[in-house]
């Protein structure tokens, strides 16, 4: 998967569209906070909805809160967009989504544990599988439950992490048939490198084994109702991958895969990037010639200098490593980060007769459409990792607001229980998001 795609303008939208007024009654109280635009989560969903042959069912990856931005909002606003699953890593993420209501088919990517076996069969999802004892384990679970478990072999084709060569895997395929509680509903495994996509790719070659490993089950008398192995640059290229559904990542959230990717993809689909990150500067100080700034001193000084002190630092998931690298937009401007980004706190520099005062709002992510904005590809760039990451390790603590087409932003429902206790009511708000 990719490595953080830095895209035009004319694919990066910016972010929601919130009025100082609105973001002002929405987040006081709050020293920091993402707001996720549910206007470009629908959009995304339908401009790779949209790239799907006829009867190839759409999953959105919701693993890992979403990528950062809110596994339950995020979840119900997919499906109400039109995606048919959601994929999570784990079967706790399962649970959670069912705890909240969410009845739609949800397929776990990740490990699964013969212990976790009850979990598998309460909640109902389908499960990857690659091991004979969890495979034993889940049928004893849905025997004793009365339920029927769907699994899903993982074929390795390549990526050569999770999954089985062909011969164990038609094995446990074998297996799974001789047990009562087990349902045989899918093959999967996961593209390595999407990049290049052409004759004598890493990415033909998965194609071909998977669609060889496909040819084989069936001869081998398997129905595979469900065969995946595309994620979200297969999603966006769809070069013959085999298969009747596509599991949509990172490109659900407005972000590319890779900048190969929105290369080959070029003008075919439009992305908008659904999350900005913000907070309010906590104090402006002046230092003097030759003060050395943050843990180590790693920055002086070189004359008299304004700072503004932001409350996030790498506690929250801004990454330590923008240290003396990053930047961050407050009242329209850009401002270097000064020194070390410490746990909770990170420095910038504000200068001249219009510097903003304690109280301003910087934003570490995002930006206005049409304004300065440090995207999450920048910000991947710049701290040396790729835009999943950059989104992902957000804190769930740092609250989520849901900015929507209509004008209202509303605190998202599945916030860190201890800020819910405390969070204000939906509230009725102009120029929010587009």
């Amino acid at each position: 998967m990719g490595g953080g795609a830095q895209v035009n303008g004319a694919q990066d939208r910016g972010s929601p569209a919130v009025s100082p007024a609105a973001r002002g009654a929405a987040t006081e109280g709050l020293n920091t906070w993402c707001a996720i635009s549910v206007g470009a989560l629908e959009h995304n969903v339908a401009q790779l909805r949209g790239r799907l042959p006829g009867g190839c069912r759409l999953a959105a990856v919701v693993k890992s809160n979403a990528y950062g931005h809110g596994m339950v909002d995020c979840a119900r606003h997919f499906l109400r967009a039109g995606a048919d699953w959601l994929v999570v890593n784990g079967l706790y993420e399962a649970q959670r989504l069912r705890r909240h209501g969410i009845e739609a088919p949800v397929y776990v990517c990740g490990p699964v544990a013969p212990g976790q076996a009850g979990l598998a069969a309460s909640t109902g999802a389908r499960v990857a599988l690659y091991d004979a004892d969890t495979a034993r384990a889940l049928d004893r679970a849905a025997r004793q439950t009365g339920t029927t478990i769907r699994v899903h072999v993982k074929l390795e084709t390549g990526m050569h992490r999770q999954g089985l060569e062909l011969r164990p895997a038609l094995d446990l395929a074998r297996l799974v048939e001789a047990l009562p509680g087990l349902r045989l509903e899918g093959l999967t495994s996961h593209m390595a490198d999407m990049d290049e996509i052409g004759p004598g790719s890493a990415a033909q070659a998965q194609t071909e084994r998977f669609a060889a490993g496909l040819s084989a089950f069936r001869q081998a008398g398997h129905v595979v109702e469900v065969a995946h192995l595309a994620s979200s640059g297969g999603a966006l290229r769809l070069a013959g991958i085999p298969g009747t559904l596509v599991r949509t990542g990172i490109a659900a959230y407005g972000l590319w895969p890779s900048a190969a990717v929105a290369r080959g993809v070029g003008g075919a689909a439009k992305l908008r990037p659904a999350l900005s990150w913000h907070c309010r500067v906590a104090q402006v100080k002046e230092v003097p010639a030759g003060a050395a700034v943050g843990y180590g001193g790693t920055y002086v000084a070189p004359a008299a200098t304004r700072l503004a002190i932001l409350p996030v630092g790498y506690g929250e998931g801004y990454p330590r490593s923008l240290s003396g690298c990053g930047e961050v937009v407050i009242e329209g401007r850009r401002w270097p980060v000064r020194g070390r980004v410490c746990m909770n706190m990170t420095i910038v520099e504000v200068a001249g007769d219009h510097a903003p005062a304690a109280g301003a709002v910087a934003t570490l992510i995002g930006g206005p459409p049409g304004g300065e904005r440090v995207g999450a590809d920048e910000v991947a760039q710049r701290a040396g990792t790729i835009n999943y990451e950059v989104t992902t390790r957000i804190h769930p603590d740092v609250p989520r607001l849901m900015a929507w087409p209509d004008g209202r932003l509303t605190w998202a429902e599945a916030n860190s229980p201890d800020h819910a206790a405390g969070a204000p009511p939906p509230l009725e708000l102009g120029d929010s998001a587009t």
